[in-house]
């Protein structure tokens, strides 16, 4: 099963790839652009608008997929718990004659005596 910070990291190296290349493709444009001052910033300001938009779905989406692993993990506890309690359970019930371990006397909903 693969870890959240394994899912985030993988989520985040793309994101980050693609910032930088356009920061970088940014760059290069304004350096390299024919066009005049005013086109070349509304040109801009459309590049940084979508690299917020791009950006900020790439985090949802990694948030999206970490809050779902996270969930997932959460109810493998919980059941995990849940059959510990029920072998106590069974454990302090089937062996008759036999005193009550500590645990399954914590566990059980009644107060048993050994």
């Amino acid at each position: 099963m693969n870890s959240p910070l394994a899912a985030t990291e993988a989520a985040r190296s793309p994101v980050v790839g693609f910032a930088l290349g356009a920061l970088v493709g940014g760059v290069l444009g304004v350096l390299f652009a024919p066009s005049s001052g005013e086109k070349t910033r509304r040109r801009l300001s459309d590049a940084a608008g979508k690299l917020g938009r791009d950006t900020r779905e790439g985090f949802e989406d990694t948030r999206d997929r970490v809050a779902g692993a996270a969930e997932e993990i959460g109810a493998d506890v919980k059941s995990a718990i849940e059959a510990g309690r029920d072998a106590f359970r069974q454990d302090g019930s089937t062996h008759e004659g036999r005193p009550v371990s500590r645990v399954a006397q914590l566990l059980s909903p009644t107060p048993r005596t050994p």
